[in-house]
């Protein structure tokens, strides 16, 4: 929005190798600022500075700031809730991306208890 250089608005995480951009205050427009020359600017930016850049975005429907970002994006993963995330949202989010552009769904709480799934002190665990 032209209320910071870049520079100012990264904060780094150092233990994580990880540098972040928080999104700051809410414009009234979100799809229009995610469309426009200045979010090209910014990611191409980026781009340069950055092995990876990673746009956490809302969930699909009902607004179009995720089909906007993704015509920015050199790929789309899809996150999907198990048991929560109907079908048909699915295909309708999916039916709205490029699909050239889509690397694939993660199934988010999947299921299983903690005792028969997860990491386990001495390494990974599946009951």
């Amino acid at each position: 929005m032209g209320g910071a250089a870049i520079e100012d608005a990264l904060l780094e995480v150092p233990d994580h190798h990880l540098t972040v951009m928080p999104s700051g205050i809410i414009p009234s427009h979100p799809a229009e600022l995610l469309g426009s020359a200045a979010m090209r600017r910014v990611l191409d930016t980026l781009r340069t500075r950055y092995d990876r850049i990673i746009l956490d975005m809302p969930p699909v429907a009902p607004l179009a700031d995720v089909t906007i970002a993704a015509g920015l994006a050199d790929g789309v993963l899809l996150i999907v809730r198990a048991g929560v995330t109907p079908k048909p949202a699915i295909e309708r989010a999916l039916a709205g991306l490029d699909m050239a552009k889509v690397l694939g769904l993660v199934l988010n709480d999947g299921g299983g208890s903690a005792s028969t799934y997860g990491y386990g002190t001495d390494g990974y665990v599946a009951g």
